[in-house]
């Protein structure tokens, strides 16, 4: 971000242009062959590790967010971003924090993680399920979760018995 401001009552921020092709974009034509997937996989995977590292959940991993330029494979838009707890897993907060707060439930939904649906705190494990939908995406051609509506999109994505693992 280069700039902050505000011109007539709105506020507006200026940031780098980054010149290439969405993940998003890319998808469109169909699942990526495995040479080119894996070319994706590692830039993604280090991105995530950084900015886990650097104490920030991004919450909003998904193709579009994921840019394709000459220079490589960018991870973009960290308007959902936020500081991440000291350590990955459950916080007091995250266990007794209401389901119904209003404004806790943030992300794209076909790669939010079930605690993100549930108005639970995200930590790093939320963009590491975000990024494990990208993933079957990018080998399949289709999105991992699906839903007629917000409500049936709920329902596909279950609640895992044992908590998934931090992969870095």
């Amino acid at each position: 971000v280069y700039e902050v401001g505000e011109s007539e009552g709105l506020k507006y921020y200026a940031m780098r242009f980054v010149e290439g092709k969405s993940l998003y974009e890319l998808l469109r034509d169909g699942p990526l062959d495995n040479r080119r997937a894996a070319t994706y996989l590692e830039p993604v995977c280090r991105a995530i590790h950084a900015i886990h590292e650097h104490g920030v959940l991004h919450r909003d991993i998904k193709p579009h967010n994921i840019m394709i330029t000459r220079d490589g494979v960018k991870v973009l838009d960290f308007g959902l971003a936020k500081s991440a707890p000291a350590t990955p897993g459950p916080t007091d907060a995250t266990l007794t924090k209401a389901l119904t707060t209003e404004g806790t439930v943030l992300g794209t939904p076909q790669y939010m993680a079930p605690e993100q649906f549930e108005g639970r705190e995200a930590d790093a494990r939320s963009d590491i399920w975000a990024f494990g939908a990208v993933l079957y995406e990018m080998m399949t051609g289709q999105k991992a979760f699906q839903g007629k509506n917000y409500a049936s999109l709920v329902g596909a994505v279950e609640p895992l018995e044992q908590p998934y693992a931090v992969l870095f």
